[in-house]
């Protein structure tokens, strides 16, 4: 859990054996006590934390191409737990912050994880079809492709006779699963739809209307 000399910088879950469950492994790099959590790094714990569950929650006796987690499936778990530090039961059961100062620190939470999600689907956007373009013509000049789609998408301007392979500083690219990216955009919808779905079943087991 926590940070040590040569240890990957990276945070993950990884199920090391797919038919065997306890295997699903947690790798991160936690302040060293008596250095205290923030909040992305909670948020960052919960995320792969969901992952684990979810590794070890499929059921062993399907075939074993399907033992893998769906990925846009298992992103929008993750992204469901990590979104919890930013509700009202979150501050006031775990941080013991007082009702009313809760909801307005939620309210304006919430605020800024959209204006975080905006953000982050064009950022996706370039990854994916940096990607694209790669896999169809890795001959090119990747960091040229790679500022072509951040201009595109992102808005952002090139600086001058920049000329560097700057996609390869991007952890996910460099080392990870090729493709994979995407996962976290669609897996953002996901999480949306899903947590709508169990507002709205809560809400009809609780005899209440829909509309409330």
């Amino acid at each position: 859990l926590y940070p040590r000399e040569g240890k990957n910088p990276h945070a993950m879950a990884h199920k090391m054996d797919l038919e065997r469950p306890d295997t699903a492994i947690l790798l991160m790099n936690l302040p060293l006590p008596p250095a205290t959590q923030n909040r992305m790094g909670t948020s960052t714990l919960l995320h792969e934390l969901g992952h684990c569950v979810h590794y070890e929650g499929v059921d062993l006796g399907r075939p074993y191409l399907f033992l893998d987690v769906d990925s846009q499936t298992t992103e929008a778990l993750a992204m469901m737990l990590e979104r919890q530090v930013v509700t009202v039961d979150w501050l006031t059961h775990f941080l013991g912050v007082p009702d009313d100062e809760a909801q307005q620190a939620a309210a304006a939470a919430w605020k800024a994880l959209r204006a975080q999600e905006l953000i982050f689907a064009r950022w996706c956007l370039v990854i994916y079809h940096w990607e694209k373009d790669i896999y169809a013509n890795p001959d090119q000049d990747w960091g040229d492709a790679w500022w072509r789609y951040k201009e595109r998408f992102q808005g952002l301007t090139r600086p001058a006779d920049w000329s560097n392979p700057d996609p390869l500083g991007k952890y996910h690219l460099a080392t990870a699963s090729a493709a994979y990216y995407n996962n976290y955009a669609v897996g953002s919808f996901v999480a949306a739809q899903v947590a709508a779905a169990l507002a709205d079943h809560m809400i009809i087991a609780s005899g209440r209307s829909s509309r409330q």
